[in-house]
């Protein structure tokens, strides 16, 4: 008689941009001769987003597979594949600071979705209101 064996595939846990950071103040690597620098804590607004093949040492950016129109606001979308031995990383920019934040996709992770909305600009880029991995 043989045994039955079940798989079951659990959904990817999602992996979501956090929609904004907050920095230290920075502080000038040389000094500017007759210049005080003054710097404050800030807050900043998720800008941009890149998907890149593996690690993003290796600088494997993708291109979005698409992009579609849900009512007023505009979706891009990269196709994952599940499978990938090399993994996916999500790397979520900020407004007006060098500061990024990565990590890995969810092993099994199908697919990244950005979701803009155009009606509003930062940056001179529509204000992104999601990055969602899974």
């Amino acid at each position: 008689m043989g045994m039955a064996v079940f798989v079951c595939l659990l959904p990817a846990q999602e992996i979501r941009c956090p929609q904004t950071i907050e920095t230290k103040p920075q502080v000038l690597a040389k000094e500017a001769p007759g210049w005080k620098a003054v710097a404050r804590d800030s807050r900043h607004e998720l800008a941009n987003v890149t998907v890149y093949d593996g690690p993003i040492e290796e600088n494997a950016s993708l291109v979005p597979d698409g992009t579609r129109k849900v009512g007023k606001k505009v979706e891009e979308f990269w196709k994952l594949d599940a499978k990938s031995r090399r993994g996916y990383w999500l790397q979520c920019q900020y407004a007006a600071t060098s500061l990024t934040l990565v990590r890995p996709a969810s092993k099994g992770a199908a697919s990244c979705v950005v979701t803009a909305n155009p009606a509003m600009t930062l940056e001179g880029r529509a204000v992104i209101e999601a990055a969602v991995c899974k």
